[in-house]
């Protein structure tokens, strides 16, 4: 993953959490149904800390894996 101060591939996992989802737009959700990867990490280059979310898309249906990406890019 990039880090998402300096782009810099070289990072660190410090730690990982399996989590639930809804297939609304708020992933973190309380209704949950839709499993996910949280996992936060940090930058070995510029020490940025931040936090990535792995789905995998059999979870989450092709209709909503399509539907994610449009809200994410409709910015």
């Amino acid at each position: 993953m990039k880090c998402t101060k300096c782009g810099s591939l070289d990072n660190q996992v410090n730690n990982t959490r399996t989590r639930l989802s809804t297939r609304g737009h708020n992933i973190d959700s309380k209704d949950s149904s839709i499993p996910f990867i949280w996992r936060s990490r940090t930058c070995l280059v510029c020490g940025n800390k931040y936090s990535t979310y792995e789905i995998r898309t059999q979870d989450y249906g092709m209709e909503g894996f399509k539907q994610m990406i449009e809200d994410l890019t409709n910015n």
